[in-house]
């Protein structure tokens, strides 16, 4: 039987897309004196607020794949994993592939970035995720692709785990104690808003949101309170460490997205937008560096350019429309290839 849709989780998405395509323009303003005249800032009192946005995007993850999936026998795992695959995989090897044969062209090098074994990181997703470490051949996907991999490789473990009321809250305080623990002690390399018990950490609140959706929804007005320590996370100076108030400030962003998506969506021309850029979400995410950047090159090259704030603005509006673009472009290829008669045998296979 087809699940109901649930509109919130589309406008989440749509959101969260936009906002990051927001952070990555406003952060390179910010780098830029000439450029930095906008008046909200890619990294906030309290720290870089894109780790709160990426937040909701893993507790959106958890969310929508617990409602999609609240059950998976050992028989669903096949058409599953595929599915996940389909998902991520195509368009992130269509994007990455063009930019590396452009760099493989300009540079007449087909490993002028870092040693050969290194491509394998690319080929599996996680160049991005592990670029913290040596050079690869990183181009697009982020260190977010790599997380959600690792997130969705690990979803039926953490599904058996959510399954059972006495296991869910046992391993709710056992996420939660290893979450404050990575906080505070960090013995790793890697940046603490990408390690894995961070991730999970957001993951696994997405799915006790989706399990208990009907109580936020009947005590609607908890979810509006959630305004306010969000705003004292983002903006408030408090001493906190960064990683840990961007990551807590996603808990309450959530929710309240969650309640004002219906607000929202009773205007009809938003409730389009948001839509479309929700079922483009992942695309955008692909596509927008690469825009982001040549578009700053070719219009402000020139630092001598009169720039201000609402030229910033209007540079901001206007690249959504080669974002879409592409994005859109990019969701058409891979749909047609499922739609041949090669990609429709290979989703058989795995799908019944």
């Amino acid at each position: 039987m087809k699940k109901e849709r649930i509109e919130s989780l589309d406008f989440i998405r749509g959101v969260s897309a936009l906002l990051i395509v927001l952070y990555h323009t406003l952060f390179i303003f910010q780098s830029n004196a000439v450029l930095n005249c906008f008046p909200l800032k890619a990294i906030l009192p309290n720290g870089d607020w894109s780790v709160t946005v990426v937040s909701v995007f893993f507790m959106l993850s958890g969310a929508s794949l617990y409602y999609n999936y609240p059950k998976l026998d050992l028989k669903d795992l096949k058409a599953f994993y595929f599915k996940r695959w389909k998902s991520l995989f195509p368009a992130f090897l269509l994007v990455w592939f063009y930019n590396y044969f452009l760099n493989v062209v300009v540079n007449k090098d087909f490993f002028y970035g870092a040693e050969p074994k290194y491509l394998l990181l690319s080929l599996i997703g996680m160049d991005g995720y592990f670029h913290y470490l040596h050079d690869n051949y990183y181009f697009a996907g982020e260190w977010f692709l790599g997380a959600i991999i690792i997130l969705y490789l690990l979803y039926p473990i953490v599904l058996k785990l959510f399954e059972k009321p006495l296991v869910r809250y046992i391993t709710t305080g056992v996420i939660t104690v290893a979450f404050f623990w990575l906080m505070v002690f960090n013995p790793f390399l890697m940046n603490k808003a990408w390690n894995p018990i961070t991730c999970l950490f957001t993951f696994w609140f997405g799915m006790i949101w989706m399990e208990n959706r009907e109580f936020f929804h009947r005590y609607w007005w908890m979810e509006v309170l959630c305004i306010t320590p969000l705003l004292a996370l983002l903006f408030f100076p408090h001493g906190m460490d960064p990683a840990t108030c961007m990551v807590l400030a996603s808990l309450f962003a959530y929710p309240f997205m969650d309640v004002i998506s219906g607000y929202i969506f009773k205007v009809k021309v938003f409730k389009k937008f948001i839509l479309l850029t929700g079922a483009l979400s992942y695309e955008i995410f692909l596509v927008h560096h690469t825009l982001l950047y040549d578009a700053m090159n070719i219009i402000f090259k020139n630092n001598t350019y009169h720039v201000n704030a609402k030229t910033e603005l209007a540079f901001v509006l206007l690249i959504l429309i080669p974002i879409y673009f592409y994005a859109k472009a990019l969701s058409l290829l891979i749909k047609t290839f499922f739609n041949t008669a090669l990609g429709r045998k290979i989703e058989g296979f795995f799908v019944k």
